[in-house]
């Protein structure tokens, strides 16, 4: 029962998986995350099912979808390239819908593009029903172009607009446009505005700014209030009121101005504004200044690059001050607007004084990826800079035990250093931690290749072909002896391999002999042969007593027990077991005659006599 109820909830989880991927539910997540404000979402889901349908029904609803999401997308965007091309990819699938002809050309006419606006404009005008907008805008394009322009599908003060615009193109003398307009119905309910652009434009000094702030709080749509704004700043700067024109300009960034001129005017001002406050060092200013500016989409590289130096110049007073918590947050700003090696690297020395070594790890690794390539720049690193930094930011990665990262880090150092054998053992210590033997053992082959007598890496493979059958450590280990006598690892791992072998239950023998197990004369004899290359080692010499111990011959193995004592008398495990292996033998006499020597042991623990009066016991 209980394999049929799992069975029928498998069934039951891929039949809804089945219905998460079919067209069709992807249509309704579409609609409801449209109708949430998730237009990205829509928009992607929408597209997919788009591609997938297989009928008419989900292809009209999905195609649906797209077409009002791009809409959606091209109406929140100020960013009139991004607006343009949502607006080409939804006329793709519905060629025939104004509304997406009219912003096209609205929009075509923001980037100055009017020539390609004007077929557009014409189409829509002819069309019945359509708003009469169009047919205005299509004129005045005519006329500031050039080209012949109608007043007969214009109001009066359309076509009087028309009219006076066309000769502010044209270069009219302001006096006569003046003149012209003063009796004349202009479009908008506040026709002092005209009045006052084009006083503006006849005195280059004029700045009407009492003037221009009555008619902005006067004016209800925000496009039109964008427009005064945006004037008013410009007759602000020309009384030299920097503040006033500021605060003007950032209210027409929010009320959606993105004409071009606006753009770079403003942004002509931030810089010199946050130019002079960065020559006096008021950083802290230079920040609150461009970041409390309207974001936009494409931001302006100048005042990014000085809102990165004023972060950065604020992370350096907060590094100077022990603040690294202050440092690491304005390096990081910095760093995201202009990331540099030496931003980089401050980062990750900040990352590093608060332990955080992962970012840590990955600011370093940023660093290295920025470096310069060829070999004459100035800050151009060397292979042995490189091998050490990749070393460094291995050990980051090694704090947060993140094993897969320290691997790749120090191959990464190994291609800059491959004569270095530290390095190559500590990648090998990491593939065999990581269960790579294989690759531990090629690594520490090319160290010894390197060098023959690194004890580190012989040691290290003696202990990998310990472990393995088709290898035999026996070489390595009598390698480090030969270089060091008294190596104590090398010494036990000897020791230990003799011993392993004697009590190993399948020994190895040839071919047709494989199922022979040693006898206890035998397992002697290679324990001797031990001995004489390993003189007085206890552990061998216990071991020997052990098997004369099991063959009844005490004498022998009290002996080889008093052999061990004596050969590491300081040694509190030695004395012990040989003890506890005397008196079993009989040996209590030997015990007892050896037993001073016990107190002479340097720091010897009193629980080293419970546990021998425990095994005693027992």
């Amino acid at each position: 029962m209980a394999t049929k109820r799992r069975q029928k909830e498998r069934r039951a989880r891929k039949h809804a998986q089945q219905q998460r991927h079919r067209p069709a539910q992807r249509v309704q997540e579409a609609v409801g995350a449209f109708k949430s404000g998730d237009v990205e979402r829509a928009l992607a889901l929408a597209t997919s099912a788009l591609t997938a349908a297989n009928d008419a029904a989900t292809c009209a609803a999905a195609q649906h979808i797209v077409i009002e999401a791009r809409f959606r997308a091209a109406a929140t965007t100020t960013d009139l390239r991004t607006r343009l091309d949502h607006l080409d990819t939804a006329l793709q699938l519905a060629p025939d819908e104004t509304r997406l002809h009219y912003h096209r050309a609205i929009t075509l006419w923001g980037l100055g593009r009017m020539a390609q606006a004007l077929p557009a404009l014409a189409a829509l005008q002819t069309q019945a029903g359509h708003r009469s907008a169009a047919a205005f805008l299509y004129q005045l394009a005519c006329a500031v172009t050039d080209q012949p322009w109608s007043e007969q599908s214009l109001s009066v003060a359309e076509a009087n607009t028309v009219r006076m615009l066309q000769g502010l193109v044209q270069g009219t003398d302001t006096s006569t446009l003046l003149g012209q307009i003063e009796h004349a119905t202009l479009l908008g309910d506040q026709p002092e505005l005209w009045r006052t652009l084009l006083y503006m434009q006849d005195k280059p000094k004029a700045a009407p700014v009492a003037r221009l702030q009555a008619i902005a709080d006067g004016i209800t749509p925000p496009g039109a209030r964008a427009l005064v704004q945006y004037y008013l700043g410009v007759g602000a700067l020309r009384k030299g009121d920097v503040e006033t024109a500021q605060s003007a300009w950032r209210l027409a960034a929010e009320a959606g101005m993105t004409a071009a001129r606006f753009t770079e005017n403003h942004q002509q001002m931030l810089r010199v504004q946050a130019h002079v406050l960065g020559q006096e060092g008021h950083w802290h200013e230079v920040v609150t200044l461009l970041q409390t500016q309207p974001a936009t989409e494409t931001p302006d590289a100048v005042l990014q690059e000085l809102l990165a130096v004023a972060h950065m110049h604020l992370g350096y007073a907060a590094a100077h001050a022990s603040d690294w918590n202050t440092a690491a947050r304005h390096w990081q700003e910095a760093v995201t607007r202009r990331a540099s090696r030496q931003l980089l690297q401050n980062l990750a020395l900040a990352r590093e004084a608060l332990g955080q070594w992962r970012p840590a790890a990955d600011a370093w690794r940023e660093m290295l990826r920025r470096r310069p390539r060829k070999q004459d720049h100035p800050d151009a690193l060397t292979d042995a800079q490189m091998a050490i930094l990749w070393r460094h930011v291995a050990e980051c990665y090694e704090r947060v035990e993140e094993t897969g990262e320290v691997l790749t880090c120090l191959k990464n150092a190994v291609k800059y250093a491959p004569t270095d054998v530290e390095l190559r053992v500590q990648l090998a210590d990491v593939s065999q931690q990581m269960g790579r033997e294989e690759a531990a053992e090629k690594e520490l082959e090319r160290v010894l290749a390197i060098n023959a007598q690194h004890i580190p890496a012989l040691l290290r493979l003696g202990s990998l072909y310990a472990d393995r059958r088709d290898r035999d450590p026996l070489p390595l280990w009598r390698r480090v002896l030969a270089l060091e006598p008294q190596h104590a690892e090398a010494r036990e791992a000897l020791a230990q391999f003799y011993i392993d072998k004697v009590q190993e239950e399948d020994p190895q023998y040839g071919w047709f002999d494989r199922l022979r197990r040693r006898s206890t004369k035998e397992k002697i004899a290679l324990l001797q042969a031990g001995v004489r290359e390993l003189p007085g080692h206890p552990s061998l010499l216990m071991e020997i007593g052990d098997l004369y111990a099991t063959m009844k011959k005490v004498k022998e193995a009290r002996a080889y027990f008093v052999q061990a004592w004596e050969a590491a008398p300081q040694k509190p495990s030695v004395v012990a077991a040989a003890i506890h292996s005397l008196l079993h033998a009989g040996g209590g006499d030997i015990v007892t005659r050896l037993l001073p020597t016990v107190r002479q042991i340097p720091g010897l623990l009193a629980m080293f006599w419970v546990d021998l009066i425990r095994q005693v016991l027992q």
